[in-house]
């Protein structure tokens, strides 16, 4: 193909508008110095996992058994409703006896 009938436009920019220059040496991250950050140390054994459980089970035991219902009632709702159901039906009884044992506690004392 020719180019014909085609002119270049000349050029807009000034010659006194200063160029930006990049800085001759870069300076690069190096990923090789990434540390991962937690909110708590991670325990370096299955035994010193299950030793922080026990010793934490009366600050946060309520919210283990909350893990341990939920991961039950997943793993129920697929195939076994009935069961699901007898799951939920023990957990409203369990807590309305907590909720009296608590009420006849206070009103003892």
């Amino acid at each position: 193909m020719s180019n014909v009938g085609i002119t270049q436009r000349p050029s807009t920019v000034s010659s006194s508008t200063p160029l930006m220059s990049t800085p001759d040496d870069p300076k690069v991250k190096s990923l090789n110095n990434i540390k991962l950050g937690f909110l708590f140390g991670l325990p370096a054994t299955a035994e010193a996992a299950a030793a922080r459980i026990i010793k934490n089970l009366p600050h946060f035991g309520l919210f283990y058994v909350l893990v341990l219902w939920i991961r039950l009632s997943i793993s129920l709702l697929p195939a076994r409703q009935f069961s699901l159901l007898q799951l939920m039906a023990t957990t409203i009884v369990t807590n309305q006896y907590l909720i009296m044992l608590r009420l006849m506690l206070n009103s003892i004392a």
